[in-house]
């Protein structure tokens, strides 16, 4: 008896999402090793800047190992099923070939999606830089104007009410200091 051959197309799909979802664990994980270099709780029992990172790494890690079992449960689904296997790979193509609600094919999404995980990488890089707020502000405006192509009024205003948002609720309401990076470190004297 021979093996089933999944068809290319499935390959390739099961391929980019399991390097994209790899990604997000690696960069999870990262988050949760790091947040101990900022105070996750403080002495008199208050969150600290560490608990941001650590609770993002968390959730990153293991939403990235749920979707990678989850990509793996599938190719082996597709590998025991003899017979479905061409319906599978021409229900494939022609989704990849309908267009979404923003005119976008399937291959567009998934480049798109896979440059939202390397911006997401690269603020992650620059957080001890320019901060959390300052890393949060660049990511929101690359994605608002870059990946989704909006003008770059809206990108702004975008990005900096989602940034002020973020700082209303962990730094005012909840008092939870967010990380500073070494450039607004620079600037203000500290």
């Amino acid at each position: 008896m021979t093996q089933p051959r999944i068809p290319l197309v499935v390959k390739e799909e099961t391929f980019g999402q399991t390097v994209l979802f790899a990604v997000v664990t690696v960069v999870g994980l990262y988050l949760v090793a790091t947040a101990g270099q900022y105070t996750v709780r403080q002495d008199d029992g208050q969150l600290g800047g560490g608990f941001l990172p650590l609770a993002a790494g968390l959730v990153l890690s293991v939403l990235g190992v749920v979707q990678l079992v989850a990509t793996g449960v599938r190719l082996g689904r597709l590998a025991r099923d003899t017979q479905g296997l061409e319906a599978t790979e021409a229900r494939r193509r022609s989704q990849a070939a309908e267009l979404d609600i923003f005119g976008r094919t399937g291959s567009q999404r998934v480049r798109q999606l896979a440059t939202v995980v390397v911006a997401i990488v690269v603020s992650v890089a620059l957080a001890p830089l320019f901060g959390l707020l300052g890393a949060l502000l660049l990511l929101s405006l690359f994605i608002s104007a870059v990946v989704e192509h909006r003008g770059w009024w809206s990108s702004v205003l975008i990005s900096v009410a989602s940034v002020g948002l973020v700082y209303l609720i962990f730094d005012v309401l909840l008092a939870l200091p967010l990380p500073d990076g070494l450039l607004l470190d620079t600037l203000l004297g500290a």
